[in-house]
């Protein structure tokens, strides 16, 4: 599964990340689905896909836009590049 080399990448570039898969409660769900969570990101990142490959679909909990990826190698930079900008937003001081 192309998920797999994913978070890899994603746990050793991204420090203070959480990821954990969706557990099935009802055999209609979805098992696909990743959830990140962690430092400075006050919301979950979630990951989902058919079988764990390409494409992927991307959504957050910090704004109504999600994105669908198709090729597996466009997926880690992209988590890696919305993570960057939501721990940047949360870090700047409040007026």
């Amino acid at each position: 599964m192309e998920i797999e080399q994913i978070l890899a990448e994603l746990r050793e570039a991204v420090r203070g990340i959480q990821i954990r898969r969706l557990e099935k409660t009802d055999l209609a769900e979805d098992d696909f689905r990743w959830f990140i969570t962690g430092n400075g990101l006050s919301g979950e990142l979630q990951i989902e896909s058919c079988e764990g490959n390409a494409p992927f679909r991307i959504e957050y909990d910090w704004a109504k836009r999600g994105w669908t990826v198709p090729e597996a190698a466009d997926v880690a930079p992209l988590v890696q590049s919305l993570i960057e900008k939501r721990r940047e937003k949360t870090s700047q001081p409040q007026d």
